[in-house]
């Protein structure tokens, strides 16, 4: 076995993700939100069980179109899903919360709050009497299990799962753990039967038209022929999974699926087709920030690279999927990748490296085959067989059981019916031969008034598609709009390797923002980072068009004229601002920013900030410490002063946050009111002690429940960091 097997898996579980992400329409959930608020704000009863529930179900449906893709929409979907169902203790809703948090963490390769998540789930769901909840659960711990090598309690879980599933009939979730049985059976090289799982699970998909997950059981199957040595139809099974989901955009999926025919390229030692496949799926894989597919991928690449003989390049590569799979703790990958280094360093004439890298290699393969593990499989196995025998023979009496109490009350229902439904064909009868004579009156009538509604109707719907169309063009534009301003914000997962310990709360009022976040990294000054938060003229729309004026001013201070001083960059940006928006001397342009700039060397914990009338806020041993900045904003201006840089010293463990106005300013509350900063600050003040990522959903559930449905009045940014 090597990496492939990981790959099987990963496609089996994102595969059932993305069934469901395309099983509703983003646009129709959208609305379907929009309208239970609607109603929300019309009912007299705000906090009325039925609309809560409602708006709780949806947001779980749209936390699950993002699985796998959005990570931020998934944590945001699913946190107003449980603060929701939270308000009333409704199980069933705060289950479906922390499955897709379970999910969450999962992706992101947290297995620990991954489990944490997933075992809450299930006592929601213990609680509601869900079995399919509680299977899908159970099985989604096996996953967690699987990955981390624990294969007979991945194997024990997933056994577990088939139990209540069964109970259940819900074949659509019977499939998934099918095939996860089917990868334990690959596991103990018993392909015929890993086969027969999977074929199972691809009939069962078939009659639910789930395209994605079918994708997932021929790649498995593949892997299975692959094993064997049968190369040429694992990729005919690899070819048909591919096309799958090329058309449904699985992008988790194509990149499985490139790195698996990658490898079986390099098996066949046609190493160039190896590495061009090799390097398609790290590419997606990128993109998508699945760090378990990447350190599989640079596995296929390095490989490639050494049967090139490009030894330098293959060291590049093994050695980042071997760091990748130990972050991970994937020891399938730490296996992998080590057997690829201790063949690089033979190739070297290093022996005691090679020496050292086959010893891993050996350590990892042990901890994971093991003659205990293969006998605890076969004792689930078994108890599974007597445990499912008895569940059978027990079905089947309540079965037959509830038939027969079925057939009584047919019997008793058919003769209510019929003489109830004498009865009303006496009274209908009499009712209708006393109307007939009004309705041939009112006819002539009624054809007229019919004639006038359908004109009217037709002028309507005309006019109606007409608004439809305008606004489907205006959201359209929006919609581009918000691609153009995407491109100014660095993506997380850069602010997270050059800030390891923060987070960024982005909360735009509408589809696009005014407000935004901007880092540079001074590649010149080892350690420097800037980083800023700013808040630009207004908001939607016209925000956003400022907002990328005056994101190019900062690159231009920093990049062109070289500024790294947060006081000068300011009076820099200014500058460019002013230039920007001033066309002609006649022209009185106000549009510019307030902002917080900080200076962080991540080596020695020195700060230097300037702010444009937005503070800093440090903590430092328990005590918020406000930074006020300048009374002045970044724009043409009467009396422009200097900005003023200030200098603070910090030690390991303070926090400081850069932010916009909108958090504070935000109404809501049992007397909505203001929140004001006094409140911010006492917030700050009480989360200290969580980790940057769980202050960031603290931050964001406190919002979500403080708002209580009332609308955001403002764009929301808040950056914290800790030292």
């Amino acid at each position: 076995m090597n990496i492939k097997l990981i790959i099987a898996f990963l496609i089996l579980f994102f595969s059932q993700i993305l069934n469901a992400q395309y099983a509703e329409n983003i646009d129709s959930l959208e609305l379907n939100l929009k309208s239970i608020q609607a109603k929300r704000i019309l009912s007299k009863e705000k906090n009325s069980v039925t609309l809560d529930t409602a708006e709780a179900f949806v947001n779980y449906l749209l936390s699950k179109m993002y699985w796998g893709d959005n990570p931020n929409k998934v944590r945001e979907y699913a946190l107003k899903c449980l603060s929701l169902s939270a308000k009333h203790y409704h199980t069933e809703g705060m289950g479906d919360a922390y499955n897709s948090l379970g999910v969450l963490y999962f992706y992101k390769g947290d297995y620990k709050k991954s489990k944490k998540y997933y075992e809450l789930a299930e006592e929601m769901f213990l609680k509601s009497g869900n079995k399919i909840g509680i299977g899908n659960a159970i099985n989604n711990i096996g996953n967690i299990y699987f990955y981390q090598g624990d294969f007979p309690r991945a194997q024990e879980n997933y056994l577990e799962s088939l139990k209540f599933l069964n109970q259940a009939e819900d074949k659509s979730e019977i499939a998934p753990t099918l095939s996860n049985i089917g990868i334990i059976y690959d596991i103990q090289k018993k392909y015929p039967e890993a086969i027969k799982m999977y074929t199972e699970a691809i009939k069962l998909r078939d009659t639910l038209f789930d395209k994605e997950g079918i994708a997932g059981d021929y790649n498995n199957i593949g892997l299975a022929y692959s094993i064997q040595g049968n190369r040429k139809d694992a990729l005919i099974m690899h070819q048909k999974a591919l096309d799958i989901n090329i058309q449904a955009k699985n992008m988790y999926g194509l990149a499985s699926n490139y790195g698996n025919i990658g490898e079986i390229y390099n098996e066949l030692k046609n190493y160039k087709l190896g590495l061009e496949n090799g390097l398609i799926a790290l590419k997606i894989s990128e993109e998508i920030e699945a760090d378990e597919i990447t350190s599989s991928c640079c596995d296929v690449i390095g490989q490639a690279y050494l049967g090139l003989s490009e030894i330098k390049k293959a060291e590049i590569y093994l050695t980042r999927s071997a760091k990748l799979a130990k972050k991970l703790q994937n020891w399938e990958g730490i296996a992998a990748s080590h057997e690829r280094l201790s063949e690089l360093e033979t190739a070297k004439g290093n022996c005691t490296n090679a020496f050292k890298y086959y010893k891993i290699f050996i350590e990892a393969k042990d901890t994971m085959f093991n003659e205990e593990n293969t006998t605890e499989m076969v004792q689930a196995k078994m108890q599974y067989d007597f445990d499912n025998k008895e569940l059978i023979n027990k079905a089947e009496q309540e079965k037959k059981d509830l038939i027969a109490k079925k057939e009584i009350q047919k019997q008793k229902f058919i003769r209510n019916g019929l003489l109830t439904g004498f009865g009303l064909v006496l009274i209908f009868a009499g009712i209708f031969f006393n109307q007939r004579n009004k309705i041939r009156k009112g006819k002539k009538i009624s054809d007229e008034l019919l004639l006038s509604v359908s004109r009217q109707k037709t002028e309507v719907e005309k006019q109606k598609n007409i608004v439809e169309y305008q606004n489907k063009e205006i959201l359209s534009s929006i919609e581009y709009a918000k691609r153009i301003q995407a491109t100014i914000l660095p993506p997380l997962k850069v602010v997270e390797k050059h800030l390891e310990d923060s987070f960024v709360l982005y909360l735009p009022k509408d589809i696009v923002a005014g407000d935004f976040y901007w880092m540079e990294n001074i590649e010149q000054e080892e350690g420097l980072v800037l980083i800023a938060a700013c808040d630009c003229t207004g908001h939607g729309v016209p925000g956003a068009m400022v907002s990328v004026v005056c994101s190019n001013a900062l690159n231009r201070a920093v990049k062109e004229s070289n500024i790294t001083e947060p006081g000068l960059i300011l009076d820099k940006v200014a500058e460019l601002v002013v230039s920007d928006f001033s066309k002609d001397e006649n022209e009185n342009v106000q549009d510019g920013m307030d902002a917080s700039l900080c200076a962080l060397n991540t080596k020695t914990g020195k700060i230097q900030w300037a702010g444009a009338n937005n503070p800093l806020f440090i903590i430092s041993d328990g005590k918020l410490t406000e930074i006020k900045g300048d009374k002045q904003p970044i724009g043409k201006i009467d009396n422009l002063h200097p900005f003023k840089t200030n200098y603070i010293d910090t030690k390991k463990g303070d926090t400081f946050y850069l932010f916009t106005d909108g958090y504070s300013d935000q109404f809501g509350g049992p007397e909505n009111k203001k929140l004001t900063k006094k409140k911010f600050k006492e917030l700050l003040l009480t989360i200290q002690h969580l980790s940057m990522d769980e202050q960031r959903n603290q931050l964001f559930e406190f919002h979500n429940s403080f708002k209580n449905g009332t609308e955001q009045i403002d764009d929301i940014l808040i950056i914290g960091i800790r030292v």
